[in-house]
């Protein structure tokens, strides 16, 4: 179960969401989509990543390796009878 918040209202997904990302070596140049299985709400959105965190620590006890990536998402979320343009 996903929150999203839209004009300040916190709505609640629970359906299946699709998340479609390039190959590893393309993910921070090309854009991922994602989008809803069902058709409410119907989400479509796409995400250019513009920057990414990234931690890679190796503590002797503890090891993290992670990226972080964040962007800009262009898209639509139709929820109630109303279409966003995000």
């Amino acid at each position: 179960m996903k929150h999203y918040r839209i004009n300040e209202q916190v709505y609640t997904v629970n359906c299946r969401v699709n998340i479609e990302s390039p190959s590893e070596q393309l993910q921070r140049s090309q854009p991922w989509q994602i989008s809803t299985m069902e058709s409410a709400p119907k989400i479509s959105l796409t995400v250019q990543s513009k920057d990414t965190h990234e931690e890679h620590k190796n503590l002797v006890l503890i090891i993290t390796d992670f990226a972080q990536m964040f962007g800009v998402f262009n898209g639509t979320i139709e929820i109630f009878n109303r279409t966003y343009i995000i």
